[in-house]
């Protein structure tokens, strides 16, 4: 997490042939993540639910949390 600026950048370690990066605007402190397209963080696997977690920024920690995925949601740091 790139605290202290106004954006955060994750990127996707398993995208072939080119990596995905996501860029949040911190201005905002909850993000969707999923298969959908109204999520902020799109990820096109079968696996994963159309809102699979959410993404949260409070007092410069980050936070993940599942909403219910079948599968659930593994963090890998």
């Amino acid at each position: 997490m790139n605290c202290g600026k106004d954006y955060m950048i994750l990127e996707s370690i398993n995208s072939m042939p080119a990596k995905v990066v996501h860029v949040f605007d911190l201005r905002f402190s909850e993000f969707k993540v999923g298969r959908s397209v109204d999520t902020d963080m799109k990820i096109a696997d079968i696996s994963v639910s159309r809102t699979h977690s959410f993404l949260k920024v409070r007092d410069n920690k980050l936070f993940v949390e599942d909403n219910g995925s079948k599968f659930g949601t593994l963090v890998k740091i």
